[in-house]
C-alpha cells in the first residue's frame, strides 16, 4: 500500500511530495514514535496544577497524571529504541526516521550532528522525488554537490 505525502521544504522553499510504502518498518516505526512523542508532550503540558498555578504536589490527580506520564513515557522510549534499530527499505522511511529523531533529540546534539542528519534528509528527500520519476538516485541528482577536489 501507497501514499502520497509532503515532505519538508527544501533549501529554495519548495514543498516536495513524496510517494511512501505503507510497509516500510523505519516510515512505520518513525511515524508510531512521533505519535507517541505528541502524546506525551501533550500529557507533560497538561500536568495538574493549583488555582496559583504552583505543580499540585502530594494531591490524587497528580499521581494519576504521573502513572500516566511515566508509562507514555515508557512507551515512547520503547518505541524510540525500535525506531534507531530499524532498517528502512525506502527513502522516505529514511527520512521519516530523520526527522523522528531530530524532533526528539535536537537539543541535545551538537551543530555538526544536526547538519549531517540535515544533510542525509535533503539528500534523500532527493531521491524520493527521482524514485517517484523512475529516475536512479545519485547524489548529483539529489542536489547534493560533491566536494570539490575530491578524488
Amino acid at each position: 500500500m501507497w501514499y502520497l505525502t509532503r515532505l519538508r521544504p527544501n533549501s529554495e522553499g519548495e514543498t516536495q511530495m513524496a510517494v511512501m510504502s505503507l510497509s516500510d518498518p523505519g516510515l512505520l516505526a518513525a511515524q508510531r514514535c512521533k505519535r507517541l512523542w505528541a502524546k506525551l508532550g501533550n500529557l507533560c503540558a497538561s500536568e495538574p496544577t493549583m488555582r496559583n498555578s504552583n505543580v499540585a504536589l502530594g494531591t490524587l490527580e497528580r499521581s494519576q497524571w504521573q502513572d500516566a506520564e511515566r508509562a507514555v513515557g515508557y512507551e515512547w522510549s520503547v518505541a524510540f529504541k525500535k525506531m534507531v534499530t530499524t532498517i528502512p527499505t525506502s527513502a522516505a522511511g529514511a527520512t521519516e526516521m530523520i526527522n523522528c529523531f531530530l524532533e526528539s533529540e535536537n537539543d541535545m546534539l551538537s551543530e555538526p550532528t544536526i547538519a549531517l542528519l540535515e544533510n542525509l534528509r535533503r539528500f534523500l528527500q532527493g531521491c524520493e522525488s527521482e524514485l517517484a520519476g523512475g529516475v536512479q538516485c545519485s547524489a548529483r541528482n539529489a542536489g547534493i554537490r560533491e566536494a570539490e577536489g575530491a578524488r
